[in-house]
C-alpha cells in the first residue's frame, strides 16, 4: 500500500508540472502566434505543436497509471473519497462558475429573443434553453456537497447527473456553434475538457453508488487536471488581453474553470485519503 501511494504521489506532481508547462506553452502561443481575425495560429509557429505534444503525452502519461499503479482488486487503492474541506472549497468554486454561466445565458438570450423551448428557436436556441434549467440542479448538486456530511442517497446522485447532462448541453452549445470553425484549435480543446469534465463527474458518482473503479478515476482525474488548467487559464487571460473576443466562451472557460478546481481538490482528498488507509 506504501509503494502503491508513493506512485501516486509522484505521478500527481508529475502532472501538476506538466500541466504548469502546458498553461505556459498555451499563453505564450496565444499571445505571440494567435491571429483573432481568423482564428487560427499561425502556420509558420512551432510552439502551438509543441503544446499539442505535451497534451498527447499527457494522455498518454495518464493512461499508462492504470498498468503502474495497482488498482483496489490487489487492495491497494481505497474505494472511498470523503467530502473534505478541500472538497467543498471546491465545490463554491463550481457553483459560482455555473451560477453566472446561467445568470449570463439567461439575460443574453433573452435579450437578443434566441431562448426558448418552441420549434421555431431552432435546435442551437433549444439547447441554450437545456443548458439555463439543467444549470439549476447543477448548483443544486454543488450546494448539497458543501453543505451535507454524506454524498450518498438517492438526490445527490440525481442531481450528480443532472450535472453531466447540463455538460453535456454545453458541450452541444459548442457543437452547433456555426460562428466557430468546427477545426478551431480552441475549439476542439473545449470539448475535449468538456467530455473529460463528464467522465469525471461519472466517476465521482461512482463513489456515491459504492460502485467506484480507483483506477480508472485516477486516470480521469490527471487528464480532467491537465486539460481544465490549459483550456480555460489561458483562455481567460488571453480574454482580458483582447486576444480572444468572444464573451460567451469566457463564461464557458469560467465553468471549466471552476469544475477543474473542484475535480483538482477532490481528487488531492483521493490521493491524500490513500495514506490514510495504509
Amino acid at each position: 500500500m506504501e509503494r502503491t501511494t508513493k506512485k501516486l504521489y509522484i505521478y500527481s506532481f508529475g502532472f501538476a508540472i506538466l500541466t504548469l508547462l502546458g498553461v505556459i506553452s498555451r499563453m505564450i502561443s496565444l499571445i505571440s502566434f494567435y491571429d483573432k481575425d481568423i482564428g487560427y495560429y499561425q502556420t509558420s509557429a512551432i510552439l502551438p505543436d509543441i503544446f499539442h505534444g505535451i497534451c498527447v503525452f499527457a494522455i498518454i502519461a495518464a493512461l499508462s497509471a492504470v498498468f503502474i499503479i495497482p488498482t483496489r482488486k490487489n487492495g491497494d487503492l481505497t474505494k472511498y473519497n470523503p467530502v473534505s474541506t478541500s472538497a467543498r472549497v471546491g465545490s463554491v468554486f463550481a457553483l459560482c462558475s455555473v451560477s453566472a454561466f446561467a445568470v449570463y445565458f439567461f439575460t443574453h438570450s433573452f435579450a437578443q429573443n434566441n431562448i426558448s423551448i418552441t420549434a421555431n428557436s431552432g435546435t442551437f436556441g433549444i439547447v441554450k434553453t437545456a443548458a439555463v434549467i439543467l444549470a439549476i440542479p447543477c448548483i443544486i448538486y454543488f450546494g448539497l456537497v458543501l453543505a451535507s456530511k454524506t454524498e450518498k442517497g438517492e438526490k445527490h446522485v440525481l442531481f450528480g447527473y443532472c450535472t453531466i447532462i447540463f455538460i453535456l448541453m454545453m458541450l452541444a452549445i459548442t457543437y452547433f456553434d456555426l460562428t466557430t470553425a468546427m477545426n478551431s484549435s480552441n475549439k476542439l480543446l473545449l470539448q475535449i475538457t468538456l467530455m473529460l469534465l463528464m467522465l469525471y463527474m461519472l466517476y465521482e458518482l461512482r463513489f456515491s453508488l459504492d460502485n467506484a473503479s480507483p483506477s480508472g478515476y485516477v486516470i480521469i482525474s490527471l487528464l480532467t487536471l491537465y486539460f481544465s488548467c490549459v483550456t480555460s487559464l489561458p483562455s481567460i487571460i488571453a480574454f482580458f488581453l483582447g486576444i480572444l473576443t468572444r464573451a460567451d466562451y469566457l463564461f464557458f472557460h469560467f465553468v471549466v474553470f471552476g469544475l477543474g478546481v473542484y475535480s483538482s481538490l477532490r481528487f488531492i482528498t483521493f490521493v491524500i485519503e490513500q495514506k490514510t488507509q495504509k
